[in-house]
C-alpha cells in the first residue's frame, strides 16, 4: 500500500523539483522579447514627437497670431483674460507648452476637450487641427 498520499503523481509539489533554470529561461524569454521590440518603440516614439511638434507649431502659431491681432486693436480684451478665453495661454502660449498639452491630451493627463474649449474662441482651424491630431495619434499611431 502507498502511504505517501499520492505525492509522487505531482512532481511540482516537491520543492526540490522547482529548479531556477526554469525561471531563468522564462526571464530570458521576456528580456529578449522586450529587446526585440525596442526598434518599433523607438520609431513610434519618434513619430509621436514629430506629430507633437508639427501640431504644436500649427496651433501655437494660430493662437499667437490671434492674440497679436487682438493686441493691435483698441478697447478689446486681450488673450490673458481668463473669463473670455479660459486657459488659452496656459495650454497654447508657446510651442513647448502646446507640445506638452498635446502629449497630455493623448496620455490621459488632460482631457482633450478641456484643451479644445479655449481654442473655440480663437479659430475653427485650430479646433480642426486638434481634432485631426487626436484622430491621427489615438486611432492610427497608437492603435487604441
Amino acid at each position: 500500500m502507498d502511504w505517501s498520499g499520492g505525492m509522487e503523481s505531482y512532481p511540482s509539489s516537491n520543492p526540490s523539483s522547482w529548479s531556477p533554470q526554469r525561471y531563468i529561461s522564462a526571464l530570458r524569454t521576456i528580456v529578449f522579447s522586450i529587446i526585440s521590440t525596442l526598434g518599433s518603440v523607438f520609431w513610434t516614439s519618434l513619430l509621436l514627437v514629430l506629430l507633437f511638434f508639427l501640431f504644436g507649431v500649427l496651433i501655437a502659431q494660430i493662437v499667437t497670431d490671434h492674440c497679436r491681432h487682438l493686441a493691435s486693436q483698441e478697447n478689446v480684451v486681450d488673450c490673458t483674460n481668463d473669463e473670455k478665453f479660459g486657459k488659452l495661454m496656459t495650454f497654447w502660449s508657446s510651442v513647448p507648452e502646446s507640445m506638452l498639452t498635446l502629449m497630455m491630451a493623448i496620455t490621459g493627463g488632460l482631457s482633450w476637450s478641456e484643451a479644445l474649449t479655449p481654442l473655440r474662441t480663437v479659430s475653427e482651424m485650430a479646433v480642426v487641427g486638434l481634432l485631426l491630431y487626436i484622430v491621427i495619434t489615438v486611432l492610427a499611431v497608437l492603435n487604441v
